[in-house]
């Protein structure tokens, strides 16, 4: 098990009458890439500013390391910081803008010049030292804007939005290079996000933040899969939550009587959440790619009839929306395996939606 490098002790942070972070602890670890995701406002960036020194927080306790930070400004802190503009300097070259808190710290020229060196070709920038910033790429920019991070050898890199700026496939080229970069260094990252797809991609572990709190903590596969609340179930991923009440049938089977379906939902052992009781009002999360669309009903207990109202191609699969007879629209994905003109079910089709009764996570309505 690795050490913690991180420890946040009950930190409340507030602006005026706004409580950005409300008395939050939360353990980092030595050597792992952790991500900080939530909308807007939620509070990861006031967190990770708290680390970074540019905050104070009004309560609670940030150590770093062992050493409690308070007092130790930013750049007296083992971390350093990449912000989503980069701030580069566009009058600095490439190799000026990475030396400059080098510079600034009084290091000598030659170990200058082979640091920067080394920073610049494990972001594979050589042969653009000279260039000033405006001379770059987008992608480029934000290669500058990491070895500039971690020419100072830190032990906790805090990354702001990181990918922020890129288009979508520098953005997932990049993701991967982060986190193969972060594995060969060993430095602990830290990244501020609001793209869930970008933490389930390359973080080990995902904080979801909500209203300054956390609203889960976990691997990717534990908040996508096994989300805590209604709250991390819609905002992690797309899904269709069913809302109902649990009670037993006569041979002790854990059913959801689901007004929203007009209909009854089967349960297996393990689905429901403990802490349940009988007549408690409860909602079953289900993700389109667990859901199953046939043209006719299927042997199976969970399944309800529909109308196809929206079908929409995302290369790999296709997404339906079908407004179930009672009502409701529920989201389905499949796999496309054969050619868009040839899938069987289109718009308008008469379908049956269905699902295993392990297949959802039932979580507090």
């Amino acid at each position: 098990m690795a050490a913690p490098i991180i420890d946040i002790e009950g930190v409340t942070k507030r602006y005026s009458d706004h409580l950005a972070v409300d008395q939050l602890s939360l353990t980092i670890m030595r050597s792992e890439f952790f991500a900080l995701l939530g909308e807007s406002g939620c509070g990861k960036t006031t967190l990770l500013r708290l680390m970074a020194g540019f905050e104070t927080p009004d309560s609670g306790r940030v150590v770093i390391d062992g050493q409690d930070m308070a007092g130790v400004p930013p750049h007296r802190r083992p971390v350093n910081m990449m912000f989503q503009s980069y701030a580069l300097f566009p009058h600095l070259s490439v190799a000026d803008n990475v030396a400059f808190g080098l510079k600034m710290e009084g290091v000598p020229r030659q170990q200058r010049a082979t640091r920067v060196a080394e920073a610049l070709a494990l972001v594979d920038l050589r042969g653009l030292e000279d260039r000033k910033p405006a001379a770059l790429s987008g992608g480029q920019r934000q290669r500058v804007a990491l070895a500039r991070a971690l020419v100072k050898q830190p032990k906790v890199l805090l990354l702001d939005e990181p990918l922020a700026a890129l288009d979508k496939g520098l953005r997932e080229r990049t993701q991967v290079e982060l986190a193969t970069l972060q594995d060969r260094l060993g430095i602990t990252f830290v990244m501020v996000t609001h793209d869930q797809d970008e933490a389930l991609a390359i973080a080990c572990r995902i904080a979801v933040m909500q209203d300054g709190r956390i609203a889960q903590l976990g691997t990717p596969v534990d908040v996508y899969e096994r989300p805590v609340s209604r709250f991390v179930a819609g905002f992690i991923g797309t899904s269709t939550q069913l809302s109902g009440r649990i009670r037993r049938s006569s041979d002790g089977a854990t059913l959801l009587d689901c007004d929203a379906l007009a209909s009854t939902l089967y349960l297996a052992p393990g689905v429901e959440s403990p802490g349940f009781d009988v007549g408690a009002e409860v909602s079953l999360m289900l993700r389109p790619e667990v859901l199953r669309l046939t043209t006719t009903r299927p042997a199976i207990a969970n399944a309800v009839p529909g109308t196809v109202e929206a079908v929409v191609f995302l290369g790999d699969r296709t997404l339906y929306h079908v407004r179930s007879d009672a009502g409701l629209v529920l989201k389905v994905t499949t796999a496309n395996h054969i050619g868009w003109s040839d899938r069987a079910i289109s718009w308008d089709d008469r379908v049956w939606v269905s699902w295993s009764d392990d297949a959802g996570v039932v979580v507090a309505a």
